[in-house]
């Protein structure tokens, strides 16, 4: 990085503490009590240097730096930036030359709203233990604060910090039913998932209520011949570029294949990346486009028989060949579990012994925003599809009902069933406003919450009425979701992306009551399992 940020250009730019006052709250004052310090001295914001978008600074973390944000004995330095609602920004902090053992320090990053809560947080995105943070639209304008910071306490260490805003994408247009054959190279464009992942970008309009797939698929060798296997990554952003639906290997073959029904009219971006950092490939991207569902209601505890014919739709399924669909729709609400199967009819075999399905049922669920939160094939066993999943907004879901060979026909029975949902089977952790947990998603969890495959921890925390709460989930490998529920056990509010990146963030939720209430740290895909950390600010 440092061949990047010549020293002659490098501005010279004083550090800050983040005020306890005004605008901003002091990391130590976030930290309350726990931290058993007293906050810093608060700083008038007329004298607070500040950078501006596109600047690079060179820094120091040392141990005359103040400390108390990400806890005490980290380091922290603060910059200033003023920024734009709407507005895109990243921020990358890399370190600079090395301490002889190859160990050169680990970045961390926070950026903080004008009245202190946390918009987003990042540790390793940035590769090689730099910190790289994005956020696709800035929730408010006003004085924004980067706090930066190490991972580990007692790290003293150079780096470049570097504010980047608007646009960042320069696109190519992309038409429905095209396929594009491009390459990921170390002269393509970065910063999405970081500074360290190359990508290209797509455009193409959408209309509100059109479903959508688009696949990437990657070559095996990549390009040179040597380094990671190719691994796509694909993510799906509206006009407001705000994330719509993101996917890494469920092409098959580490390929990736993101399934969607486009929210509203407008433009929409496609960006195509890879999974690891530094990863360079050759790979052909394919947009299908289909108009908008003519779906048939569906009631909690009604069962529906029909049959996939070759006179139905086609278009949302469309590995192997050709799929037919139904589609249904039904009212959800964020207080319901739903168990959907579908099974197709049985024939008897020339014994008269034996029965067998007449074709192999596939579903997908998806929300009122029309992001893909289900699918199964045999999960209801026999080839029978079964989705079990509890809903966390409220609005219409669609279900598809198809098959899982290409020009499968067979009649079949479609049975939705909704319940309350059960509190989450976990011993719940307790936590206080202003602890930082650094746990993990693992397959010894408790799941049921969102789902059977869906592994979750639970932390409870007392809260007051009228208190302003901040919740945020860092994970570096994986797309975390949130979801606090208050005494009543009753969802308040929930989040996958909010805090950049792939990150999960409950930003100044004011509650409505005193009592117990709890956080679901989850992911928002099954089976995920990753490390994260989860920090709770209340004021």
């Amino acid at each position: 990085m440092s061949d990047r940020f010549p020293t002659d250009d490098v501005l010279d730019v004083s550090r800050r503490r983040v005020l306890e006052t005004g605008v901003l709250i002091s990391g130590s004052a976030l930290m309350g009590s726990a931290a058993g310090t007293a906050p810093p001295t608060a700083v008038a914001q007329a004298e607070s240097p500040s950078v501006a978008c596109g600047d690079s600074v060179r820094g120091e973390l040392t141990p005359g730096d103040a400390t108390g944000f990400r806890g005490e004995g980290h380091y922290q330095d603060e910059y200033r930036f003023e920024g734009t609602e709407g507005e895109y920004v990243s921020v990358s902090m890399a370190t600079v030359g090395s301490d002889g053992d190859g160990f050169n320090g680990d970045p961390y990053l926070y950026l903080l709203a004008p009245d202190g809560t946390i918009v987003a947080e990042n540790d390793d995105s940035g590769g090689n233990l730099n910190a790289y943070l994005s956020v696709t639209t800035l929730p408010v304008s006003g004085s924004y604060t980067v706090v930066a910071t190490s991972y580990a306490p007692e790290q003293s260490f150079q780096y470049d910090l570097t504010v980047t805003c608007g646009d960042p994408f320069a696109r190519e247009p992309i038409a429905c039913g095209e396929t594009v054959i491009d390459e990921l190279t170390t002269e393509d464009a970065t910063g999405f998932l970081s500074d360290e992942h190359a990508h290209d970008a797509y455009a193409f309009d959408g209309t509100e209520g059109e479903f959508v797939e688009i696949s990437m698929n990657g070559v095996d060798v990549p390009t040179g011949g040597d380094g990671p296997l190719a691994d796509p990554l694909i993510a799906l952003l509206d006009e407001n570029l705000d994330l719509v639906a993101w996917d890494d290997d469920s092409g098959g073959n580490l390929n990736a294949r993101v399934n969607a029904r486009l929210p509203q009219d407008g433009s929409y971006t496609l960006i195509a990346t890879s999974f690891f950092p530094q990863t360079y490939f050759a790979y052909d991207l394919t947009l299908e486009c289909r108009g908008r569902l003519n779906p048939t209601p569906l009631a909690c505890g009604e069962s529906v028989e029909s049959e996939i014919t070759p006179d139905d739709d086609s278009g949302v399924r469309n590995e192997f060949g050709q799929h037919f669909h139904d589609a249904y729709v039904f009212e959800g609400s964020a207080d319901q579990s739903v168990t959907i199967t579908m099974q197709a009819d049985r024939l008897a075999d020339s014994s008269d012994e034996f029965e067998y399905p007449l074709g192999d049922p596939y579903l997908y669920l998806f929300d009122p925003e029309g992001t893909l939160i289900a699918e199964d094939d045999d999960g209801a066993g026999d080839f029978g599809a079964l989705i079990q999943q509890r809903l966390y907004a409220d609005g219409e879901y669609f279900l598809v009902a198809t098959s899982f060979g290409a020009s499968e026909f067979f009649p079949y029975e479609v049975t939705l069933a909704c319940s309350d949902p059960t509190v989450p089977p976990a011993e719940p952790i307790p936590v206080a406003c202003g602890d930082r947990i650094t746990a993990a998603l693992e397959p010894t969890d408790s799941t049921g919450f969102l789902g059977p495959d869906y592994f979750h921890d639970l932390y409870d925390f007392e809260g007051v009425k009228g208190d302003v709460l901040t919740v945020s989930m860092s994970g570096s490998d994986g797309d975390s979701f949130l979801v606090l529920l208050d005494p009543n056990e009753e969802v308040v509010v929930f989040d996958d992306d909010s805090g950049g990146g792939f990150d999960a963030l409950l930003a100044g939720v004011e509650l409505g009551a005193d009592g117990t209430y709890s956080i679901v740290a989850t992911s928002f895909s099954p089976a995920e399992f990753f490390e994260y950390e989860l920090t709770v600010q209340c004021r």
